[in-house]
């Protein structure tokens, strides 16, 4: 009985030996030292997309590695605000496959999605600049003013009494913009976007959720900077129009200032260590939960305001034009540039007040940004509103006609 004793003894040391011999990477929470329980053996996957062979559990599984224990436990804490859950049991409300489950994705389509949203923004800025250039009758100005990222010019008519009419041209606040659809596309190469979450590792978790999180800081400080490009257009309007329009486009163009500074920060330092929101295994491995804010708050906050300010800048500009002394057909052609524009914003708006419900979160990517949360069951979500992001985009097209 004593040898026995003895024996079994050395096999728990011999087998807490070799796991702290684990990777570097794989940090070992002292917290939880049933962790050090859970088996390392590599797991081969099951489906035609994952045939390769890895150390990480699929999503639902147990956790194979210490890094994935983290990172469950990481997900109850900073996702679903739960302290109070086993990690060694895997994530017990993830999707699973159905019965007679054969493989399909929408990685193909989610990435041709992005590259026409990429085209959308860079074609018509990109034209429009080569119309500017090749106008006789225009010449570029100084820069006006630069908030953040987002940069306007003047073009002016040299010697006219013609109103002078800002032209928005390429500016970083489009380049901005791109990069948004190109963290999506990150996100369907690297970390498994577009599968269901069932083909996917704890390790495509965390990198999926550190492009959700920068997802989330990038979009609505991108739409912030396109809006104050376009303020500063109305503004110029509002020289023409009176003193009212002109305090009123100060006092809309300082709003867009705090709403850029307030995402920038909140977004940011949406956690506790600030790493813990955008490194599930992080959180996961300290010694107590994160304090985080509420997701839905901070989606619902910026999402609504983001709506409100769309409406405000896409009426103005009408009702100051029509103070002023412009051609009739181009006053015209304005109008119906903007009532395009307000289709657009319109289409925003429903994406804004829509909700996905799901629990294979991966697998739907008008979720992934601005509002996210893991799978979880009946988890409803605000879906993302890249439309009503390019409705700004339309908008700054619009004002640069």
């Amino acid at each position: 009985m004593t040898s026995n004793t003895i024996t079994h003894s050395k096999l728990q040391a011999l087998g807490r030996e070799t796991l702290l011999t684990m990777d570097e990477s794989n940090d070992i929470n002292i917290t939880y030292p049933e962790r050090l329980e859970v088996m390392s053996a590599p797991v081969v996957s099951l489906f035609p997309s994952q045939s390769r062979e890895t150390t990480s559990a699929f999503s639902g599984q147990p956790p194979n590695t210490v890094r994935d224990a983290n990172i469950v436990q990481g997900t109850f804490w900073v996702d679903f605000k739960l302290d109070t859950l086993d990690p060694s049991g895997g994530i017990p409300f993830a999707p699973v496959p159905p019965p007679g489950y054969e493989h399909e994705d929408k990685q193909a389509a989610i990435i041709v999605g992005m590259v026409l949203v990429i085209l959308a923004i860079t074609v018509p800025t990109m034209a429009r600049i080569v119309a500017r250039f090749r106008s006789t009758e225009m010449r570029l100005g100084l820069d006006d003013y630069t908030i953040v990222l987002a940069a306007v010019r003047e073009e002016r008519t040299p010697k006219s009494a013609r109103p002078c009419w800002p032209c928005l041209r390429q500016q970083p606040s489009q380049s901005l913009a791109t990069v948004y659809p190109c963290f999506q596309i990150w996100m369907v190469v690297s970390a498994g976007g577009g599968r269901h979450s069932w083909e996917n590792t704890y390790e495509d978790w965390e990198e999926f959720v550190r492009g959700l999180s920068s997802c989330r800081l990038l979009f609505f400080v991108t739409v912030g900077l396109i809006k104050i490009s376009i303020t500063l257009f109305v503004r110029r309007l509002a020289d023409r129009a009176s003193v009212f329009w002109r305090l009123a486009a100060d006092v809309f163009l300082g709003s867009l200032v705090l709403y850029v500074l307030a995402a920038l920060f909140w977004n940011s330092l949406f956690c506790m260590p600030p790493r813990a929101w955008f490194s599930r295994q992080y959180a996961g491995s300290l010694a107590r939960p994160p304090r985080c804010s509420s997701d839905v708050t901070n989606a619902r906050v910026f999402s609504i305001t983001h709506t409100v300010q769309s409406f405000l800048l896409l009426g103005a500009p009408i009702i100051i034009m029509w103070h002023v002394q412009i051609d009739a057909n181009k006053k015209r052609r304005l109008f119906a540039i903007w009532i395009c524009g307000a289709v657009t914003v319109l289409g925003g708006v429903l994406q804004q007040i829509a909700f996905v419900i799901t629990n294979d979160l991966l697998t739907t990517p008008t979720s992934w940004a601005p509002g996210t949360r893991p799978p979880a069951p009946s988890a409803a979500r605000p879906a993302s509103a890249a439309g009503a992001g390019m409705a700004d985009s339309s908008i700054a097209g619009a004002a640069g006609d």
